[in-house]
């Protein structure tokens, strides 16, 4: 039970006085709720002595409570007894009433125990507005506010100064401090509409959607990684910038919500708008080995309804998901309906291309065919060769036919049919996934081939379906077993396979081996049978996908031969074999995809006649441990000596997952594609003395390793090899990766290279090396090819097909493992939709959650809007407004603002100037001695907000005022500089670049978060991981902020940015560090402590105490450089500098 202090109902005796009849929704409900409706609430499996308190019907049986009648109450006589086994609550719970809580209930029950509704769950009414103070009402708000001055004999501050005024309204409504010379134009602007006209300024402000944007993400969980134990880097950052470009628009609340909550069941919905489902696939990802991948999914269902709850209907939804909420009206069974609302989904990547992109992808696929063209009309042996290709392969080419499935079954995959004949998956998977297929074919059967194809739907364009682990779009094909409709075993020969490891192991009887092959790519697996199957006759293929993850194939087409000769995989793609076992009967259209074929992939990939360079025995796999690893960037270094420069060289290499080398800083290849290997040329950047062949390497999971051989030809014919082993040194950081100097000195303390493996070992196999090195001209299709745009891409949320609904089941006590009856769609009793229809998908829900139907919806935005302001909202509870939270400081106030927000057309930007251009927005935050007494947190409003700004904030106010601001927006989260030991605990990467150039400076919003490591700038002052929805933030003052702006590296930068430009100009130190920073002009006293500080500080640096060269990271400074490096830091360092005034 939560436990309510008397300083509680200390506070209500101002606001509610207790002079008349008690007020049950202000005073007695809260008593109820945080006391007695834990045993004696809504939950039944919880309720003790079946007694209900939060039903008045069920309140008076048996003469627990009798209006009127205090002493035949026995409620009365259970509050008040000193017998520690009749007193109510029992003195176990800790919740012992204090005598005035128990002069109020019977008081209460002498009124004659009356109950309301909760009053959150009537709908708003437009009260009547007060009359208010004379001459102070600018807006209704004032005459509510000031209303209640009268009834409490207060009286509203007086307006805040000018200076106070610019940099309160900068901070609230675009997150950033004037500089001197905004705030100047505002004090000295005596226009009377000057304030608003400001304001209007600064609403359409493209900084307004950073700052607003800023605190939506910390609703929306907002975060760059995926948590829990692998913590990798995901790439939802689109979902943010379309936060900060919506609310830029002011897109109005409710369609700001629909698209967000279901913005892909639109009709005809745009990219945008399902980029804007995004809100509910920032849940965390466990990705941990052997984990459930069905469980986790119902967890992260399970954030999604405790996020619903808190950002939309302002209730504690997620307090029933193990039981029937113990003090709202919110069954364990309701709780799944909502569920099931709102995890009927799949959850896709949405793959974004740009204008650009679009452009240069169709300008290259034109210069492709162009190129076609012309090398095959241009090269004069090309018919020639083409000839002499295409007959000897059509005498080997197999003829397949597509056989398409009479029935399939899985044991949880929806498995459909396509157009081409190919089957596609969809739906919820499974480490174990089994498909079962029947087939009839019209003709014998020797062989069968299995296609793994790609497709834009599936994670990693597939073929395989994994989301989690292992590579995004890979496959594990483990077992494969034909039988005939009588259930008989059909004996297979050993399979063979275009691409990929392991396809003799489909049929060696262990679901731990098998067929896997690259992302991305389509390849196929050839399934020859032992004795030939009869026409017509009917067959079954049962393909099992058993992995430690999530490995089923997402789409694959199955072809059968009769051919009596020994098929063999087609290399060269089956479209090419389809042509060329077509024969004479190939159409001229085939011949010319034929030609086009041949020439990418034969003709223009022929070697030249090979040169030594034969793969090394001492060649191997380098990494930082064996094994499979994390997502993280290594730093590879081997030196080595040239007593000549070579006269030519070549390198191979690849990695698995990508590399660029660099010989002597300067860049040789790189490779995104570890079944690619790179060989090239390198000619140039050799010299005599120390030589540096550096690499930055990057694994995004699963098996890691590096491998590459430098081979140098010297001018007398000798060859000298330079090949990856346990002599490179590596790095899991760097403080600056982007800097040329790493690449040409020994690395710091690095620790010798691990050897994963020799070439041919492990994974990745022989990647298709010959053993002696064959020049070879580039392939100018490829290279085009290579050039293609690649498109960003998105975490999104899309309807499941009505042929394919996922079923939500009541969990006991909440736990995945303990499922119950199945739960049909719906929202909670207490809402009564009387005949209205009750909302079944997320769409509908969407458009309820914002109607009218809600009686909390318009309440919870602009308490959200008011505690953004004032620090607190007029309901403190943010994200709770059920039985168990306080009733509102100002009820009256919040169904007005609430009702006018819809009137408004649900515009934040006019709830926002509605509040700021208030006077009781604009009030100076001073208190004096007695109005602190009367009301020490300003519940009454009669002061100006005065607080903390956040961890963000104050980073963008330093910039700001530093001068170094980017004004850059969108794109993927960067990485300003912070302690890297911040990331020494992090799961996953524990690398972190700091960024250069402007992104280095960019506003925070931008940031990027790890979740199991947020940014320390940000933590130390109560920021977020976005791990939950928070409502709202703590705000503590600890030490070591004060550490933090002191002597931080981020903080430290900017005071030196601060104290260069102040060091160019004429201006007094001073007064320009004190404006940049603090807005206002100084006093008289401030400036002489100040001055008195700078000359101190100028002293210590002339004698030596204190090294100039130290504070401005420069060697040649000056000590008066230095000394307004350390005033600047000095004033970075002051309350007022981080405070809203």
């Amino acid at each position: 039970m939560k436990f309510i202090t008397p300083l509680f109902f200390a506070l209500f005796s101002f606001l509610s006085p207790l002079i008349g009849k008690v007020d049950f929704n202000r005073e007695v409900r809260p008593l109820l709720a945080s006391k007695c409706y834990a045993c004696h609430g809504p939950d039944e499996e919880g309720r003790k002595a079946k007694l209900r308190l939060d039903i008045r019907e069920d309140a008076l049986k048996n003469d627990v409570i009798v209006p009127g009648e205090i002493e035949d109450s026995e409620f009365h006589y259970r509050i008040h007894s000193d017998d520690p086994d009749e007193i109510m609550p029992p003195p176990e719970s800790h919740a012992t009433l204090t005598k005035q809580e128990k002069e109020l209930l019977d008081q209460w029950i002498k009124d004659g125990a009356e109950y309301a509704k909760h009053w959150a769950f009537v709908p708003p009414s437009s009260p009547k507005v007060p009359t208010g103070r004379k001459g102070w009402n600018r807006t209704p708000i004032d005459a509510f506010i000031s209303d209640n001055h009268a009834k409490h004999d207060l009286e509203p501050s007086p307006e805040a100064d000018k200076y106070s005024l610019v940099r309160r309204l900068y901070l609230d409504l675009v997150g950033l401090p004037p500089t001197p010379e905004q705030a100047d134009a505002f004090v000295f602007d005596n226009r009377p509409d000057a304030y608003e006209n400001l304001v209007d300024q600064l609403l359409q402000s493209s900084h307004y959607g950073e700052k607003w944007g800023r605190e939506w993400l910390d609703l929306a969980r907002y975060a760059d990684s995926n948590g829990y134990e692998k913590d990798r880097p995901r790439n939802i950052w689109p979902y943010r910038d379309w936060v900060i470009r919506s609310l830029n628009a002011d897109m109005p609340y409710d369609q700001f919500t629909i698209e967000q909550l279901a913005g892909d069941m639109l009709p005809n919905a745009t990219d945008n708008q399902k980029i804007a489902t995004g809100f509910h696939r920032n849940t965390q990802l466990n990705e941990e080995g052997g984990i459930d991948p069905l469980e986790f999914r119902f967890y992260a269902a399970v954030d999604r309804v405790a996020t619903t709850g808190t950002v939309w209907m302002g209730l504690t939804t997620g307090c029933a998901q193990c039981h029937t909420h113990k003090y709202d009206p919110i069954t364990h069974d309701e709780y799944f309906g909502l569920m099931s609302i709102l995890d009927n989904i799949e959850e896709p990547d949405l793959l974004l291309y740009s204008d650009e992109q679009i452009k240069v992808k169709a300008d290259l696929e034109k210069q492709i065919a162009d190129q076609i063209v012309d090398l095959q009309k241009n090269d004069t042996v090309f018919e020639l060769e083409f000839a002499k290709w295409h007959k000897s392969e059509q005498e080997k080419a197999t003829s397949w036919k597509t056989i398409r499935p009479t029935s399939m079954n899985s044991n949880l995959a929806k498995l459909e049919v396509m157009e081409d004949g190919s089957i596609y998956s969809s739906g919820d998977v499974t480490k174990r996934d089994v498909f079962d297929l029947n087939f009839t074919s019209d003709q014998p059967i020797t062989a069968l081939r299995i296609e793994a194809l790609t497709d834009d739907r599936l994670p990693g364009y597939g073929p395989g379906r994994c989301y989690y682990e292992g590579r995004k779009g890979t496959f594990f094909l483990s077992e494969v077993e034909v039988k005939t409709a009588n259930g008989i075993k059909v004996p297979l020969s050993k399979p063979i396979a275009s691409g990929g490891n392991g396809a003799e192991k489909v049929i060696d009887q262990d679901g731990s081996s098998g067929w896997g092959s690259a992302i991305g790519q389509a390849n196929h697996l050839i399934l020859p049978l032992t004795k030939p199957l009869p026409a017509n006759q009917s067959l079954s293929i049962s393909l099992l996908f058993e992995r430690h993850f999530v490995a089923s194939l997402g789409r694959f087409r199955i072809s059968a031969t009769s051919s009596e000769k020994q098929p063999k995989a087609a290399k060269i793609g089956v479209e090419a074999e389809h042509i060329l076992s077509l024969r004479e009967q190939a159409s001229t259209a085939d011949l010319s995809q034929l030609r086009s074929i041949y020439l990418e992939k034969v003709f223009l990939e022929k070697p030249s006649p090979a040169i030594p360079g034969a793969i090394q025995k001492n060649t191997q796999w380098i990494w930082t441990a064996k094994g499979n690893r994390p997502q993280e960037t290594l730093y590879f270094s081997k030196q080595f000596d040239l007593k000549n420069v070579p006269e030519t060289g070549e390198i191979f290499f690849t990695c698995d997952d990508k590399v660029e080398f660099f010989l002597n800083g300067n860049p040789i290849g790189s490779t995104d594609l570890w079944s690619k290997p790179v060989t090239t040329s390198v000619k140039k950047h050799f010299r005599k003395g120390t030589n540096y062949l550096t690499a930055i390497a990057s694994n995004n999971g699963g098996p890691a390793g590096l491998i590459a051989q430098l081979t140098l030809h010297s001018k007398k014919g000798k060859n000298q090899y330079i090949t990856t082993d346990a002599s490179w040194k590596h790095l899991s950081q760097l403080p600056n990766p982007q800097s040329k100097d790493w690449h040409t000195q020994s690395l710091p303390d690095a620790m010798p290279a691990i050897v994963v493996g020799k070439y041919k070992d492990g994974p990745w196999g022989t990647l298709n090396l010959p053993q002696e090195k064959s020049a070879k001209k580039p392939n100018p299709i490829t290279q085009l090819r290579n050039r293609m745009p690649r498109p960003n891409h998105t975490l999104v949320m899309l309807e499941r097909p009505k042929d394919n609904p996922r079923p939500t089941q009541l969990r006991h006590r909440g736990e995945y493992t303990n499922p119950k009856h199945e739960v049909p769609s719906g929202i909670p009793e207490i809402f009564e939709l009387q005949d209205r229809k009750e909302p079944t998908n997320r769409l509908e829900f969407a458009k309820w959650v914002v109607s009218t139907d809600n009686p909390i919806g318009d309440r919870v935005v602009v308490n959200r809007a008011w505690r953004s302001f004032f620090g607190y909202g007029l309901i403190r509870t943010s994200g709770d407004f059920g039985t168990q939270a306080p009733a509102p400081d100002h009820p009256e106030l919040l169904d007005w603002l609430a009702m006018e927000f819809r009137k408004q057309g649900m515009s934040l930007k006019k709830l926002h100037r509605l509040i700021v251009t208030s006077s009781t927005y604009r009030q100076d935050s001073k208190a004096s001695p007695s109005l602190l007494e009367k009301d020490p947190q300003n519940r009454l409003l009669a002061r100006g907000p005065r607080f903390r700004l956040s961890g963000e904030l104050i980073r963008d106010h330093m910039l700001q005022a530093s001068g170094k601001l980017s004004g850059k927006m969108f794109g993927p989260g960067v990485y300003p500089p912070q302690p890297l030991t911040v990331l020494a605990h992090a799961f996953g990467n524990k690398s972190w670049n700091a960024s250069k150039g402007e992104d280095r400076y960019r506003r925070s919003i931008y940031t990027f978060i790890k979740r199991t490591a947020p940014f320390a700038g940000f933590m130390t002052f109560d920021g977020t991981s976005g791990e939950n929805c928070l409502a709202k933030r703590d705000r503590s003052n600890t030490p070591l902020q004060a550490l933090t702006l002191l002597n931080d590296e981020m903080y430290l930068e900017l005071a030196r940015a601060a104290g260069q430009e102040v060091h160019q100009t004429k201006d007094d130190p001073i007064h320009a560090l004190f404006r940049r920073f603090l807005t206002r002009p100084p006093k008289q006293s401030e400036t002489d402590a100040l001055r008195a500080y700078y000359e101190q500080q100028i002293q210590r640096l002339e004698k030596g105490e204190i090294k100039p060269s130290e504070i401005t990271a420069t060697p040649k400074a000056t000590p008066e450089l230095a000394g307004k490096i350390l005033l600047a830091r000095a004033i970075m360092n002051l309350d007022e500098a981080i405070t809203k005034p």
